[in-house]
């Protein structure tokens, strides 16, 4: 009878409580002294401890990524995830090039006025050169076309441009938390674009305060060298604002298990 007592009292001691462990990321920042760790996250930027005592830096700055280990005893869940691709550098060129077309337009506009206040009874001179202007318009408006139409500022496959959408939703109240994305992808070479490299991009990104118990939607822009990312799915790794990893339901490498078997967090 007392050895099932025993037994009981050292289950109670030791509950079977569960943790997470999952793969995450140590955000350290690059500078003239070397790499400095990421003390806490603020509104402009990241913390951190260099040899000149705590420094800020913003959120564009270089930072040294590196993967690790963590675990965690709570999870914040992630739903309705989604990435929007673009070709942001497209956009640009299609509009430089409406541009030059609207500006050779107000420039031929202005040749063929200034003939005719010039010579107002148009004499046959004036009226083939009037032609000649229009059909030199006429003439680039159909290449500027016709590069459309042909792709020279399109592609169908090359992205610069990432949006991910998700919904936040913590077990407890996070201030000034952050996240990095990383994306691994395949980019042309830029001198052989037949010629493909594999790259590696990581971004810090705010993400501000996630109240408890309620989810939270968020969104977050990447602009990187335009590549292939169609079938890219990026990592997304989330950070309390005392630079805690969080687990996510999304985390890379996420599995549950029994507090007594997890590894402690390092590299």
């Amino acid at each position: 009878m007392s050895g099932l007592v025993l037994l009981v009292a050292t289950a109670a001691e030791h509950p079977t409580e569960k943790a997470y462990v999952f793969d995450a990321i140590d955000v350290r920042a690059n500078t003239k002294w070397g790499e400095a760790p990421i003390v806490s996250a603020g509104r402009w930027g990241l913390q951190a401890e260099t040899e000149k005592g705590i420094q800020r830096f913003g959120y564009s700055s270089d930072f040294r990524l590196r993967p690790i280990k963590a675990t965690a005893r709570e999870i914040v869940e992630v739903r309705s995830f989604d990435i929007s691709l673009a070709y942001a550098r497209k956009n640009e060129l299609e509009a430089r090039a409406m541009s030059e077309a609207q500006r050779y337009q107000i420039e031929t506009d202005a040749a063929i006025s200034n003939i005719v206040r010039s010579s107002p009874t148009l004499s046959d001179a004036a009226l083939n050169r009037i032609a000649e202007l229009n059909d030199e318009y006429e003439e680039f408006e159909e290449g500027v076309r016709d590069a459309f139409q042909e792709g020279d500022y399109e592609s169908n496959a090359l992205s610069d441009s990432i949006q991910l959408s998700m919904e936040l939703r913590s077990p407890r109240e996070i201030e000034d938390a952050y996240c990095v994305v990383i994306v691994r992808y395949y980019r042309p070479h830029p001198n052989n674009l037949e010629e493909l490299r594999l790259t590696s991009i990581g971004q810090v990104r705010r993400v501000g305060r996630l109240p408890a118990d309620a989810f939270r939607r968020l969104k977050v822009n990447l602009r990187v060298p335009p590549g292939f990312l169609g079938q890219v799915t990026p990592q997304f790794h989330l950070f309390s604002g005392n630079n805690e990893n969080l687990a996510t339901t999304i985390a890379p490498g996420l599995r549950m298990v029994s507090q007594w078997e997890s590894p402690q967090p390092g590299p």
